[in-house]
Parts: C-alpha cells; structure tokens; sequence
C-alpha cells in the first residue's frame, strides 16, 4: 500500500495492484451474489418439500416461490440496479407477509393475584411451638 501525502493529518490510503483504487467498485449495500444465493437455495427448498405439504399449504408455498423467484430475478440480472434489487426484496417480503402472515399474538391471560397460602388461612400465624400468656 502507498500513503500519499506523508503521514500527517491530510494522509490517506491509496491502495496499489490492477484495478485498486478505483471508484468503480463501490460497496453494495445488498451484496448480489450472496442475495441471489440465499434466493436461489430458498426456492428450491421449498420446491423440494411443497410436495409433502398439506393442499392449502401447498398454495402458499406456491405464492412464496413466485415472489422469491421475482426477487431472484432482479438479483441475477446485472443490469438492474441496487435500487431495483431494494424495491424488490420489499416486495417480496410484502408478498411472502401477505401469503403467509405471521401469527397473531393473542393477549396474555390476566392471571388471578397468585398467593402461596390458601384464602381461609389468616395471613400471620402464631408459630405452634410458642406458649400462649
């Protein structure tokens, strides 16, 4: 590596070798390959075990596997920009929400004040081992 401009305050990084430095590769947010590879192996799970699924199960995994294959699709297509690939993740999440909600959370049961002691029994006692005066 080169620092350029010594090694005072107004220094950088300036990588070396074929291609370093360039501003051609920024960072994606949503790193193409490894989307398109959870995609792709999430489809065919799904496609793999669809059949041993309940008939309407079957229905929404169907719905699933169409809008993972829409996302796949603009992940593999090189063209489409990292907005596009944004846009549809969102839709599919929206789609896959929309065929498979998540349960609903039913509210917590008000439970009765719990106690240790039975309700007929006075909350003090005398201890049986002490002479009454």
């Amino acid at each position: 590596y080169n620092l350029t401009g010594g090694a005072g305050p107004g220094s950088r990084y300036v990588p070396e070798g074929p291609g370093a430095g360039g501003n051609s590769d920024q960072q994606e947010t949503y790193p193409r390959r490894q989307v398109l590879a959870h995609l792709t192996g999430l489809r065919v799970a799904l496609v793999k075990v669809k059949s041993a699924l309940p008939t309407e199960t079957q229905a929404k995994a169907d719905a699933v596997v169409k809008a993972v294959e829409t996302a796949r699709t603009v992940a593999a297509n090189k063209d489409s920009g990292e907005l596009n690939l944004a846009v549809a993740i969102r839709a599919m999440a929206k789609a896959i929400q929309t065929a498979v909600p998540p349960p609903v959370k039913s509210p917590p049961e008000k439970a009765a004040p719990s106690s240790d002691k039975p309700a007929d029994t006075p909350a003090k006692a005398a201890p049986a081992n002490v002479p009454k005066k």
